[in-house]
């Protein structure tokens, strides 16, 4: 009862943080919803130059996600709205740490494709990696490994904190996939070491080109925004206590 009642206390403090942090991070949802869009446009104006061109777009990919993972820090961390100068100051902020991260993941499905594996090991290899390395996006920036080494970081935090780390995460995505049931992998993504929280629009195209469905993919990029802040500030609260019986003592002791 100690551990739960720790780790209950854990996530209202972690809810509070980012629901303080929500309205002065609106700079950070803007770079949010903007990075679909933009991936898509490079994307098309890229595709003949082929492996060249899939280069680019990873790095301008990493690019997104780093820039908008410094924002949601500095949302966290400073006690004041962010504002254009914050995005220019955090513009490609970890872009090589980050792939430094999906290079050694993109190797292994490469291998997956050339050997033609069947639909389910990918799905399998998707849920692990999910599971295992799920924190990475929120110890870019705050641990000094790289690569392969903050993968084995992650790991030992999951070894941690693993179920208190994924719980309510899982509410949320179980809620995405009951709503989008056929875009596994993209949920999947949305959150963990694939980062691909920056083409949270792909799921919101598959609402409709309609007023109605343009509001779903607002809401829904919404949604993953206070996500990715909830996060953040639950990294924090689990990393700073230890793990459980660090935090069940901690209990013990108030």
């Amino acid at each position: 009862m100690r551990l739960l009642s720790a780790t209950l206390r854990i996530y209202v403090d972690a809810a509070r943080e980012s629901g303080k942090a929500f309205p002065r991070s609106a700079w950070a949802f803007i770079t949010l919803i903007s990075c679909f869009p933009l991936l898509m446009l490079v994307g098309m104006l890229i595709a003949p130059l082929g492996f060249v061109g899939g280069v680019i777009y990873s790095i301008l990919n990493a690019a997104c996600a780093g820039t908008y993972l410094a924002l949601v820090k500095d949302a966290l961390s400073v006690r004041r709205s962010l504002g254009p100068a914050s995005v220019r100051a955090n513009l490609g902020a970890h872009t090589w740490d980050i792939i430094g991260v999906l290079f050694p993941l993109w190797m292994v499905d490469l291998v997956l494709s050339l050997l033609g594996a069947p639909a389910l090991v990918p799905l399998i290899y998707g849920i692990a990696v999910f599971l295992f390395l799920n924190p990475v996006p929120e110890m870019i920036g705050r641990s000094r490994s790289g690569g392969l080494e903050l993968l084995r970081e992650a790991g030992q935090f999951m070894m941690q904190s693993g179920p208190e780390w994924l719980a309510p995460q899982l509410l949320v995505l179980a809620g995405l996939w009951l709503a989008f049931p056929a875009q596994t992998l993209p949920i999947l993504s949305l959150v963990g070491p694939r980062f691909g929280f920056t083409t949270t629009g792909s799921l919101a195209v598959s609402a409709g080109a309609t007023p109605a469905g343009w509001a779903i993919g607002f809401g829904l990029v919404a949604l993953v925004h206070l996500l990715m802040l909830f996060r953040s500030a639950l990294f924090e609260q689990l990393s700073g206590r230890g793990g459980r019986r660090a935090r069940e003592w901690q209990e013990r002791t108030r």
